[in-house]
């Protein structure tokens, strides 16, 4: 007992920061993003409506699990709502689900990273980097599966590693439930996670003696097969299958994946696009700077540049060219020197090109890294193995899915949990370098989160609603109080920040239920959600009609039998109990 003390001590330091950088990315994301703003959240809205019991339409046939859980923390807080926190409390139902699967990846890592022999305080303070990297944060953001396999994949890779180096089929066990939930949760995650499995491991399953572990192979397919079909029971609709849009019924050009622009890149970096217009992104028909505009940044204004969100919001012209001091009364900054009118006009454009130089290095260090460091080869291919399967997906299979003005199907997001794991390998290799430098890695993750911070749209102007809105949302947070005390009760905080919240707004961490529901659900109009006392479908996932499909709910009127996916829910059980002791667990049955 003792000397375990004495080694958690030793990095209780390296913890410490992995907390903190945990939780304020954590903070940061609840604050500056609300999830329900989210352009493509309307889509998956009903999968909470039927969790709830209400009769609607499912329109798309992924997983039910994720949305499962995130409709069950945000029915306990039901009686808490009202017009106003409708959105807050929605949101922190998405990222504290997702906050929950974010942490069993970074543990995921973490042990994938031990096997390796990586440094233990290495391996601490790259996940205290990775908080903060901008895929990571948007996976947390958003109400979408993608989550599930930044959680799972990592200990997919760890158990199979186990397997190579043991041999003992006690692992392809342990894999089983993590793998069949990521399989099960959506098709593009399904078909790169078996793309990836089948290339890495492919000599090891060429050798793979199917004979002798004919009796996993069995069970792991007809408990496959029984999650996906309870999932098509809930949704009626198979694995791949999406509502029908036109837009999308296209094929990339097979050019698509060699096109690139070096000048556009950093002189036309913003998506600039509108609906039934002729106008498209210039970018559009180019793989290759659709990813180098949104690994780092956010090309497609989902994230830090969405003008619904407050990462957008209140940015603060930092930079001047007028006055005579380096400091002006409004904290800007004089600068005349090379493109001073662009650090003055466009600040936005310096984002850009900050986020864009990051994507430059990373990937030229993934290609340096592929012939170096062989060993780990395997991880550094995962992001173009990310990119080759939304290629192959744009030329129209298994079917068509590509927007020639748009060209989103090549969003980084889609293949985020393996950019990050990437990200993770290259990131450590780097501070295994430097090493012997102490201070040089301390100096990149104060460097990190700067720039991580402009490109995320800071420093910000003082507003007095955005101020307002603070105070409202904290009150909803898991950490309310820890907010209270370093936040917005910090006397020293409000001296190096000050607030805009003028009226010394304050949070209350005590929520109060609802007492008025009939006032507070007649505000907007009723009409189009519920017609002849039944749920409008077409409406049903509409942002105006979920006040008024929750009133339904909590009153239960015309509540469905709610058809949960149980085999789902014991393979995502089995998962969880992994993660918190599989060492014991298979000590145990080994013994």
């Amino acid at each position: 007992m003792f000397s375990l003390l004495k080694t958690n001590k030793k990095y209780l330091i390296d913890y410490f920061l992995l907390f903190v950088s945990t939780y304020i990315s954590t903070v940061w994301i609840n604050f500056y993003y609300l999830s329900p703003r989210n352009v493509d959240f309307n889509k998956y809205y009903d999968y909470i409506n039927y969790f709830f019991g209400l009769d609607v339409d499912i329109s798309y046939g992924q997983g039910s699990l994720y949305y499962l859980i995130v409709s069950n923390l945000f029915k306990i807080n039901l009686n808490f709502i009202d017009e106003r926190s409708l959105e807050i409390i929605l949101s922190y139902a998405v990222q504290n689900t997702n906050l929950v699967f974010y942490l069993i990846g970074l543990l995921g890592l973490y042990k994938l990273l031990y096997f390796y022999n990586f440094d233990k305080k290495l391996i601490i303070f790259t996940l205290s980097i990775l908080n903060f990297f901008p895929q990571a944060m948007y996976i947390r953001a958003v109400m979408k599966p993608e989550i599930i396999a930044f959680s799972f994949f990592p200990w997919i890779i760890y158990f199979i590693e186990n397997y190579k180096k043991d041999k003992n089929i006690i692992n392809l066990y342990f894999a089983a439930p993590f793998l069949i939930t990521i399989l099960s949760s959506k098709g593009s995650l399904a078909g790169m996670a078996i793309l990836y499995l089948v290339l890495a491991y492919f000599s090891d399953i060429k050798n793979f003696e199917y004979k002798k572990y004919y009796i996993f192979l069995i069970i792991f397919f007809i408990v496959f097969s029984i999650v996906l079909y309870e999932n098509y029971e809930i949704t009626n609709n198979h694995l791949f299958e999406r509502d029908y849009d036109e837009s999308y019924d296209n094929k990339a050009k097979f050019s698509s994946i060699f096109r690139f622009n070096l000048k556009t890149i950093f002189t036309q970096p913003f998506f600039d696009y509108e609906y039934q217009i002729d106008k498209y992104s210039i970018h559009a028909n180019s793989i290759i700077n659709v990813t180098i505009l949104d690994s780092f940044g956010d090309y497609f204004n989902q994230l830090y540049d969405f003008d619904l969100n407050y990462f957008e919001k209140n940015r603060k012209d930092l930079f001047t060219i007028d006055g005579n001091s380096l400091l002006n009364s409004n904290n800007q900054i004089l600068y005349t020197g090379p493109f001073s009118s662009i650090f003055d006009t466009n600040l936005n454009l310096i984002r850009k090109t900050l986020s864009n130089l990051y994507s430059f290095f990373f990937y030229i260090s993934l290609v340096i890294f592929i012939f170096i460091f062989k060993s780990y080869r395997k991880y550094y291919l995962m992001p173009f193995l990310g990119i080759f399967t939304l290629y192959i997906n744009s030329l129209g299979f298994p079917s068509n899915n590509f927007n020639p003005y748009l060209g989103d199907t090549y969003k980084a997001f889609y293949y985020s949990f393996l950019i990050s794991i990437a990200f993770v390998f290259v990131v450590i290799k780097y501070l295994e370098l430097i090493k012997s430098i102490k201070f040089l890695k301390y100096a990149f993750l104060i460097f990190w989160l700067i720039s991580i911070g402009f490109i995320a749209g800071h420093p910000k102007s003082n507003n007095q609603n955005f101020s307002e809105y603070l105070a409202t949302s904290n009150q909803h947070s898991l950490f309310c109080n820890i907010n209270n005390s370093i936040f917005f009760e910090n006397n020293l905080i409000q001296k190096i920040h000050p607030s805009g919240n003028i009226n010394n707004l304050s949070t209350d961490c005590k929520k109060y239920k609802n007492t008025n529901l009939g006032k507070d659900f007649s505000i907007t109009e009723k009409g189009i959600c519920i017609t002849n006392n039944s749920i409008n479908k077409a409406q049903s996932s509409s942002p105006n009609c979920r006040i008024y499909l929750i009133e339904r709910v909590i009153k239960k009127v015309d509540l469905q039998k709610i058809r949960y996916p149980y085999v789902s829910i014991l393979v995502f059980l089995s998962a969880f109990l992994l993660t918190l002791g599989s060492d014991k667990f298979k000590t145990k049955l080994t013994n």
